[in-house]
């Protein structure tokens, strides 16, 4: 299997559902090994789709608040090659902005990614790819 070079690491976030079969969630990939050796921790937060953009939301500071989240993640030697398993049970169905800041564990925010018009259907969520640069 050949990986891209941006396909850094992987923090897969699932919704919990009915069944037993792991749904498709969500995926984030590193632009550079750099970054991601910088980043200790991820902050993922949902917004409604409506109400914010990805710029609005980057170039706020604090970030705005979100309708759910953030949900943080910490990454260690391990979760950077073999990614992070989230599972969630309390997003519920509707359009989101899902925005991610890859921090520091000093809070230094190293890099952020953005994905609008994302869908969670009935505790399903479709396949979601954000891919975290670098700041400007």
């Amino acid at each position: 299997m050949r990986r891209s070079p941006n396909f850094a690491a992987v923090v897969l976030l699932s919704l919990l559902g009915c069944g037993g079969e792991d749904p498709p969630g969500l995926e984030l990939s590193f632009q550079s090994q750099a970054l991601l050796s910088e980043a200790d921790l991820l902050a993922i937060y949902f917004y409604r789709d409506a109400e914010q953009t990805c710029a609005s939301i980057r170039s706020a500071l604090p970030r705005p608040p979100s309708v759910l989240g953030p949900y943080l993640a910490e990454l260690n030697g391990s979760d950077r090659l073999t990614g992070v398993l989230f599972r969630l049970s309390d997003v519920p169905p509707g359009t989101y902005v899902v925005y991610v800041d890859a921090q520091t564990r000093g809070g230094a925010n190293v890099g952020s990614g953005c994905s609008p018009g994302q869908r969670v259907l009935e505790q399903q969520l479709a396949p979601i790819q954000v891919v975290i640069s670098d700041n400007p």
